[in-house]
C-alpha cells in the first residue's frame, strides 16, 4: 500500500467485523494488535489464521493485516519489493504526522519496522547489529512473553506484552513528548556564538531535549555546534552545561569573572561538566542572581569562543 491509501485503510479497520493475522505471531503483529485494541479501541475481533490457508471476506467487513492476501494490507511495499511493518501502517493511518502522539511513539515504530524489515532492529537503525541492545529490546522482550505464556496461545501472548510493555513504555514516551512540545512553545530556545540558550521552565521530563534543540539550530543555520549549554530557568536557577567534553566550565578566568557579579552562591563541578547557580536538586530565583544573561553569554564567547 501508499500513503495516499491511509485513509481506506483506517476506514476498513474502524468498520472491520474481523481482522486476521497470522498465527505464531511476530513482533509487528503482537504490536499493531496492541495499537488496534489498546490504544484505537477497535471493534473488529481478532482472527489468527495459518498463512496458506486465509480466509478473508471483504464482504463482511474482513479485513487482514502482516498476511499475503487481496484483501490485506502487508505493509508499505519499497522498490526493490520489501514491506515495511504494519505496525507501521496503522499508526499512520490514526495518528496524524507531526503530532506529539505521533512523535512520541516513533521509536518504537522504528524498533519494530527495522525488526520487521531486516530481522534486526538495530542492525536497520544503526547499519550494524548490536547484541547488547537485542538482548534488551522490544524483540527480545516479546520472545519472553511468548516463552512465559506459550501454552495460552497468540492472543494471550499479545495481549499480556502489550499490556505490560507497549502500554507503559508509550505512555513514558507520550508523557515526555508532551514535555518536549512545553518547552518548545513556552521556551525561548537561541544559539549565540558557542552557547546554546534556553529561558524558560523545562520540565524534568524534558531534562536534556533542550540542548538537543540548541545542535538542531545550529545545524539548521550551518553554524558549529555549541560547546556550552546555558539555562535560566524561574523555577531552576541559572547555570550552564558543557556539550563538548574537550572545555571545562571551572577554568579560572570563569571563576573570576562570575566572583565579579556576585558569585558566592554558585556551584562549580569538580569534574568541570556543571556550573550552576541553582539545580533542580537545589533550586533557586534566577530573579536574585545579580548576573545578566546576556552579560554571561558575552563573557562565555570571550573565554571558550577562541578553544
Amino acid at each position: 500500500m501508499e500513503k495516499k491509501d491511509l485513509p481506506q485503510l483506517k476506514q476498513r479497520i474502524d468498520k472491520a467485523t474481523k481482522i486476521v493475522f497470522h498465527k505464531n505471531s511476530h513482533l509487528d503483529d503482537a504490536a499493531a494488535q496492541w495499537f488496534l485494541r489498546d490504544i484505537i479501541d477497535v471493534n473488529g475481533v481478532f482472527e489468527f489464521q495459518p498463512n496458506n490457508a486465509l480466509k478473508i471476506d471483504a464482504s463482511k467487513n474482513e479485513i487482514g493485516l502482516d498476511v499475503i492476501h487481496p484483501e490485506a494490507v502487508k505493509g508499505y511495499q519499497s522498490e526493490d519489493g520489501t514491506f515495511s511493518s504494519a505496525f507501521r501502517c496503522v499508526v499512520d493511518a490514526y495518528f496524524e504526522e507531526g503530532s506529539v502522539k505521533r512523535n512520541a511513539i516513533e521509536p518504537m515504530v522504528l524498533w519494530v519496522d527495522g525488526d520487521d524489515s531486516t530481522g534486526s532492529a538495530t542492525k536497520a537503525i544503526l547499519g550494524k547489529r548490536n547484541d547488547l541492545l537485542e538482548d534488551v529490546g522490544l524483540t527480545n522482550m516479546f520472545a519472553a512473553y511468548k516463552t512465559l505464556h506459550a501454552s495460552f496461545g497468540d492472543e494471550k501472548i499479545n495481549a499480556e506484552y502489550g499490556a505490560n510493555i507497549l502500554t507503559p513504555l508509550f505512555e513514558h514516551l507520550l508523557s515526555t513528548e508532551n514535555a518536549r512540545d512545553l518547552v518548545r512553545n513556552e521556551c525561548e530556545i537561541f544559539v549565540d556564538g558557542v552557547v546554546g540558550v534556553c529561558v524558560g521552565h523545562v520540565p524534568a521530563a524534558a531534562i536534556g531535549f533542550p540542548q538537543k534543540e540548541t545542535i538542531a539550530l545550529a545545524q539548521l543555520a550551518n553554524m558549529s555546534k555549541p560547546s556550552i549549554f546555558l539555562y535560566r530557568d524561574p523555577k531552576i536557577g541559572m547555570g550552564m552545561i558543557r556539550i563538548d567534553d574537550g572545555i571545562r566550565l571551572d577554568e579560572q578566568q570563569l571563576k573570576d569573572f562570575i566572583g565579579e557579579h556576585g558569585g558566592d552562591n554558585w556551584f562549580f563541578h569538580p569534574s568541570g561538566f556543571l556550573t550552576a547557580c541553582g539545580s533542580m536538586t537545589v533550586p533557586c530565583d534566577p530573579e536574585t542572581i545579580p548576573l545578566e544573561l546576556t552579560t554571561l553569554v558575552n563573557e562565555l564567547n570571550n573565554i571558550y569562543g577562541a578553544k
